[in-house]
């Protein structure tokens, strides 16, 4: 391993990453299962303020930087909100304000909803990212830089 290679604008590099709220609450972190995520720079998985963090960092460096909605996951869409009925819903799910459920897009694949409210026969949904509108920390730590 070249500890002196850095990340590039269209490199990759195995990394830890810790993304906490404003208040304290540790939203993810690949810390918890002690699997670090392969980052993809250039490939618009990232935003760019994301990425600018990122480059030039190299294995063993540690950084700590601030996104405000904008420049991480986006601001709420309100056409991202969506009511269903229950029956739409398999009998299996407790529906209840708060858990995340999988829906299988017509492309075949999975996008994940917030259940927002539930409410006689109708269960409101938002599919806007659970991140999106927050000011959220981010604590990224080198693994390697491919």
């Amino acid at each position: 391993m070249n500890d002196e290679k850095q990340i590039t604008a269209d490199g990759e590099a195995l990394v830890h990453i810790t993304i906490t709220l404003k208040d304290g609450t540790v939203a993810d972190s690949t810390k918890v299962n002690a699997v670090p995520s392969i980052v993809r720079l250039g490939d618009d998985s990232l935003s760019e303020t994301i990425q600018q963090n990122l480059i030039g960092l190299k294995a063993g460096d540690c950084k700590k930087f601030e996104v405000s909605p904008e420049q991480g996951f986006g601001l709420p869409n309100p056409a991202n909100i969506h009511t269903l009925n229950k029956t739409d819903f398999p009998d299996t799910i407790k529906l209840q304000a708060g858990i995340i459920v999988e829906f299988e897009q017509m492309n075949g694949q999975a996008m994940p909803g917030t259940i927002r409210n539930v409410e006689d026969d109708k269960v409101t949904v938002d599919f806007n990212h659970p991140l999106c509108g927050q000011d959220l920390l981010f604590e990224v730590e080198v693994v390697e830089v491919f």
